[in-house]
């Protein structure tokens, strides 16, 4: 008795009551994969670069010798903070694109069915797969401990922050995973599961405490603010990485809040359990539905057929009086003593008429896939984003804050990042999603040639991103009759967004088209726009950073970036004295302050027409290199 209850705690310790062989299967997947070695080695390397960009700003090098330009402890809490911010992240990014296929990538292999037939639950499916991906990330984390212990030396840095950061970044990558798990138990496509992950996550952490900020200054305004705000704090894990941050940096309490790092993680892990039971309950509903439904198209009836009628009987008596020879043919056949069972047969009814289609039918096909999958979640979807975004306009509306065009160039920025996204998710999985359903190669062996079914996945990816720049046309369109911008910034937008759906999509169906997966491909793509985007431009001009400032190096790599150019052309375009309905003058002639100097609406024009062209023949070589690897690596 005794030792049945020694076994019991100790399975209880061991938890594998909660995590089951699965957590063992997809830890043996992890070490037997490429590409995970590839990404440690990708982390380490960004995390090192990070540091050392960090280093170079706060030391200056003159003469040979390292002049400090803040004190050593300075230096080691910018660069610790600069790690801790990218861990925060970078991890949430991966384990958004790590869980995004966990639970659909089960149900299109159909090994799921196969797992509900065994003991394990769906507990131990669920956890299973989350605990394995949060011991990976456990390991990116742990890769970054022996620089944050040799940058200790300097001094200034407490143990606590390191802890407490490291565990703030665990949580919030757990709580990205879970919804992204989430989603995953309901739609089958990465791509839906990362846009609406990501989309939950700039509402959550973005949008929503934009919004809570204004009414929480009115209400610290008013007096009692401040528990409002230690609460919001808690609850808020960019808000709580901040605080800490800057309690770390200011070496005591920021702002006079309380704040206690174990909270806020025990609140994100209770939400992350509520997320996790959901997921629960969806694995054998929504996912055994999806992997083993026959569809709507046609339903199966068995009906009976009839035996043959008995023969009337003037022709059974005509047959007695009848000569044998012709009485045999006519003759009923024996009555058996029992009637049998009628036999049954299968009869297909279509429930939907099968629909003929003109032209092409892989450009049918690639136009009537939507941005999200289901007319209801599309319904709600575009009903929360007006709601939000008719909220915002007038709350800053209130302030008086949309006459100015710094308001504008910050929603130029919003919506071209959500563009960006969008389009680099969208041309990243049309190929690669081709190749997961396997029928890739069913669509090469028609008489399809490869342009054509390049065509058709530009097609795709121009069809779906479409909603999502139609707000940044919207917007600039709006207040450009309402004569807040000058109508110069419809050209120049549309402009915008023609060179950066030219280049993201040609650079998505390229990695859809050489990688088998659709998680690699989306890595290496959003990758490749922050590579040349961000990181390079960072590096650059850290380097050619001297003594007297920056350098005409370091500024014109501003020019080539688009949220960068967003800006600029809504700060441009922000005259405020024309009216577009009215007809009055222009009573301000826009000009762009460009990194590499002022410029005119014309010259603007210019140079967003050689951006254009840069950019789209760029495009063109990457979709050339997707029509040449079309046909490899099909298998």
């Amino acid at each position: 008795m005794l030792t049945a209850k020694i076994q019991s705690v100790l399975r209880f310790l061991s938890l594998t009551w909660l995590t089951g062989p699965v957590f063992g299967k997809e830890l043996r997947i992890v070490s037997r994969r490429r590409r995970h070695y590839l990404l440690r080695f990708a982390y380490l390397a960004m995390l090192s670069i990070f540091v050392v960009i960090t280093w170079i700003s706060v030391v200056e090098y003159s003469g040979g010798t390292a002049a400090s330009r803040y004190k050593m402890s300075d230096a080691g809490k910018a660069i610790v903070g600069t790690i801790s911010w990218f861990q925060f992240l970078a991890l949430q990014l991966i384990a958004v694109i790590l869980m995004s296929t966990s639970i659909s990538e089960e149900v299109r292999n159909g090994t799921l069915g196969v797992l509900m037939t065994t003991p394990v639950t769906s507990l131990q499916i669920v956890a299973g797969k989350l605990l394995s991906k949060l011991l990976h990330l456990t390991i990116l984390l742990l890769i970054s401990l022996p620089l944050l212990a040799i940058v200790r030396v300097f001094g200034g840095v407490p143990l606590g922050y390191v802890i407490g950061s490291g565990c703030i970044t665990l949580t919030a990558a757990m709580f990205a995973g879970a919804i992204a798990m989430f989603f995953s138990t309901i739609f089958r496509k990465a791509y839906a599961s990362i846009l609406l992950t990501l989309a939950v996550g700039f509402v959550l952490h973005f949008l929503l405490p934009s919004i809570l900020s204004m009414f929480m200054m009115v209400i610290a305004i008013a007096g009692g603010g401040e528990s409002i705000v230690s609460f919001y704090v808690h609850i808020n894990p960019f808000a709580s990485m901040m605080f800490y941050t800057m309690e770390m940096a200011n070496s005591g309490r920021a702002g006079g809040l309380w704040f206690f790092w174990p909270v806020h993680c025990l609140f994100m892990l209770v939400l992350t359990g509520v997320i996790v039971m959901l997921c629960v309950r969806l694995v054998r509903r929504a996912s055994v539905k999806k992997a083993f439904s026959l569809g709507r198209a046609v339903r199966v009836s068995t009906v009976a057929v009839a035996p043959p009628a008995p023969m009337p009987m003037p022709v059974v008596q005509a047959a007695a009086t009848m000569p044998p020879a012709f009485a045999a043919p006519l003759a009923p056949p024996p009555i058996p003593a029992q009637v049998p069972t009628p036999p049954t047969r299968t009869v297909i009814i279509q429930s939907k008429p099968i629909r003929r289609i003109t032209g092409s039918p892989i450009v049918w096909k690639k136009l009537r896939a939507p941005m999200l999958p289901g007319k209801i979640l599309r319904i709600i979807a575009i009903i929360l984003t007006l709601g939000l975004i008719l909220l915002t306009y007038s709350l800053v509306g209130a302030l008086g804050g949309l006459k100015y065009a710094e308001a504008h160039a910050s929603y130029g920025v919003i919506f071209v990042l959500l563009g960006i996204v969008t389009t680099a998710v969208f041309a990243a999985t049309s190929i690669s999603s081709e190749k997961e359903s396997r029928t890739l190669p069913i669509l090469l062996t028609t008489p399809l040639g490869d342009w054509h079914i390049i065509g058709a996945s530009v097609l795709e990816v121009l069809r779906r991103s479409l909603p999502i720049w139609l707000f940044l046309v919207g917007h600039m369109l709006i207040f450009t009759l309402v004569g807040y911008l000058h109508p110069i910034i419809l050209l120049h937008i549309l402009m915008l967004i023609v060179w950066l759906v030219a280049f993201l999509t040609g650079t998505g169906l390229y990695f859809s088209s050489r990688f088998k997966r659709t998680t690699p491909a989306v890595v290496m793509n959003l990758g490749l726009a922050l590579a040349i985007w961000a990181v390079i431009p960072w590096v650059v001009s850290i380097a050619t950073w001297s003594a007297s400032g920056p350098n005409s190096v370091s500024e014109l790599i501003k020019d080539p970036n688009p949220l960068f150019q967003a800006g600029i052309l809504a700060t441009g375009a922000g005259a405020r004295e024309f009216n577009f309905l009215s007809g009055d003058e222009v009573r301000q002639v826009p000009e762009y302050d460009w990194a590499s100097g002022p410029a005119s609406a014309t010259e603007t024009t210019g140079f967003m027409f050689l951006f254009l062209l840069a950019y789209a023949a760029i495009g063109y070589l990457f979709l050339w290199r997707a029509k040449v690897r079309l046909r490899r690596n099909l298998f």
